[in-house]
């Protein structure tokens, strides 16, 4: 929409510093400011902000950027308005947005025209709701407020949706989710027909799509509406567009499986509760969910089912967990789900329910594993110490939570789970010592410090789907030739993370014996072939994912 010399000259122009003081209490730190993170609990100031570079880091939980990324992260900001809102305080004249294409423009009226139909539908199953005693009398029956069904935008589709959209083409009511279209006869039906109507709504309060449930006992008991223009279920929580705020500011989210859940918990005062549409929990529901707080908690229905949902949804976090983060299961009584739970027992007793029954995703990996087989047997244990090490093996993004799971896991098994990457950093002479602690080192970092540690030149190289915020400071660290003025004492000191002091402990030893044993002309050699490997990682890296099989999560 901008000009990328546009936004380079804004940020160029804006204080960082004065952007985010504004809103967080910074400390000077040498030439830096440093803060407690205001994207994650911590009691030690990880975050720090660089007015010459322009740019924030939290070396806790990673949350980086600039400035425009501070407002759209912190303060809720879209793009649009966190780009306006910085050129009004630099003084800067919001130039004319570059042409778009065509293509573009006819993709972008497809979606408006798409959400314009939805937006007219949800306000016809508003009025028929209204209209229909029937289906009144079942959201009444359900506990619902009539302030509750106005918030929510609760409906009823009665089966006369079409004759409120009679202008609309069968093409575009298809497009938008609302009909479907047999492909031998041409028959057109409409999706929801009978059906209690919750529209389901994007971060700008849009309706993009619906989930209805069944007016009475017919089957299905739930139906969403398909993937569209403007619709992915995958990336979608209902309710967050009226959780965010508090979510934001609990820094505490709460996953539930219903839309009538969602519903009845905010009606009871708990605004922090979104649902996953009825579909298993997804990496993008997770990723999503973890943008606006540090805990997570997943309370699903107490029944077989519930408890299945809650076991997939502990693999798919597992995969998508950070360090700074956190993420609690609760299982309600088999005869409870959280709407009938909080009707109950009340708003109070779901509160206590949530922190004193809440078992941590450690540990709710480690019941799945052991729940699989007799630990007293010789069989079942290398089973389960199997399962116990691709369960380690596939966290990626979390170094130090791995190492206590993998610490857990060993003490649950009652011995020593080797995992391929663990290495124990040796006392750097220029940086904090490590105290001799010991970290699984992923081998993506390891090959990449490698990589580096053979020549930084081959920095440009790295497959891009593989630069995460390590990386970068791996790369930010060998770019500065000082740090290896005298390789056989590295200069660490400006490594804040043990884990990454680790990894470059144990790439730059790996390196100095390579150079030992073959000498330096192997150098190109051993980086093509450290390069393949990186590049191998990239192409492999969804059937790495081996925790998927040991939840029944499919990718």
């Amino acid at each position: 929409m901008f000009e990328d010399a546009f936004i380079k000259s804004l940020i160029d122009r804006t204080d960082i510093v004065d952007v985010i003081g504004k809103r967080v209490q910074l400390k000077k730190s040498g030439k830096d400011f440093s803060a407690l993170c205001p994207f994650h609990s911590e009691k030690s100031p990880s975050f720090t902000v660089s007015p010459t570079k322009q740019f924030y880091h939290c070396f806790g939980c990673g949350a980086h950027g600039n400035a425009i990324t501070f407002l759209r992260d912190y303060s809720g900001y879209g793009f649009v308005d966190a780009v306006k809102s910085l050129a009004g305080d630099a003084g800067m004249a919001i130039p004319e947005p570059r042409p778009i294409s065509a293509e573009d423009l006819a993709r972008e009226q497809r979606r408006f025209d798409v959400m314009q139909v939805l937006a007219i539908a949800a306000s016809d199953f508003e009025s028929q709701l209204s209209a229909d005693a029937v289906a009144r009398e079942y959201v009444n029956g359900r506990g619902l407020t009539d302030e509750t069904v106005k918030k929510f935008g609760i409906g009823y589709a009665g089966g006369g949706l079409r004759s409120a959209l009679s202008g609309v083409s069968t093409d575009l009511l298809d497009r938008a989710g609302l009909v479907s279209v047999d492909e031998e006869t041409g028959e057109v039906r409409e999706r929801f027909a009978r059906r209690i109507m919750f529209p389901i709504r994007n971060a700008d309060g849009v309706v993009i799509g619906f989930g209805g449930r069944v007016l009475g006992r017919g089957k299905p008991k739930y139906v969403n509406s398909p993937e569209t223009e403007v619709f992915h279920k995958g990336d979608e929580l209902f309710g967050l567009d009226l959780a965010r705020a508090t979510i934001r500011r609990d820094r505490v989210g709460v996953v539930v499986e219903g839309y009538v859940d969602v519903a009845m918990l905010h009606q009871h005062a708990d605004a922090r509760v979104v649902a996953a549409l009825g579909t298993s929990l997804t990496q993008g529901h997770v990723t999503r969910l973890f943008q606006v707080c540090d805990r997570a908690v997943f309370c699903f229905d107490g029944d077989a089912a519930g408890l299945r949902a809650a076991d997939r949804a502990a693999g798919i976090v597992l995969g998508q967990i950070k360090d700074g983060k956190r993420a609690d299961f609760v299982a309600l009584p088999p005869e409870h789900d959280p709407d009938t739970y909080v009707r109950a027992f009340g708003i109070d007793a779901w509160r206590k329910l949530l922190v004193d029954s809440a078992v941590p995703l450690s540990e709710k990996i480690v019941q799945l594993i052991m729940r699989s087989g007799n630990v007293a047997v010789a069989e079942d244990r290398a089973a389960m110490a199997r399962d116990a090490i691709e369960t380690v093996r596939a966290i990626g993004a979390a170094p130090a939570f791995r190492a206590a799971l993998h610490g857990r896991l060993q003490e649950a098994l009652g011995m020593h789970l080797r995992v391929p990457g663990t290495v124990t950093p040796a006392r750097q002479a220029k940086g904090p010592a490590d105290r001799g602690e010991s970290f699984i080192v992923d081998p993506t970092h390891h090959r990449v410090a490698l990589l580096l540690a053979i020549d930084r030149q081959w920095a440009k190289r790295i497959p891009e789907e593989l630069v995460d915020d390590v990386v970068r400071t791996l790369m930010n660290w060998f770019a500065d030739p000082s740090n290896l003025a005298d390789r056989d004492a590295p200069n660490f000191a400006s490594v804040q993370s043990p884990y990454i002091r680790a990894v470059l402990a144990g790439a730059l030893k790996s390196e100095s014996d390579r150079t030992a044993m073959l000498g330096m002309e192997t150098t190109k050699d051993a980086a093509e072939v450290m390069l393949e490997a990186l590049r191998a990682t990239v192409e492999s890296k969804a059937r790495m994912a081996a925790i998927g099989n040991l939840f029944g999560v499919t990718a």
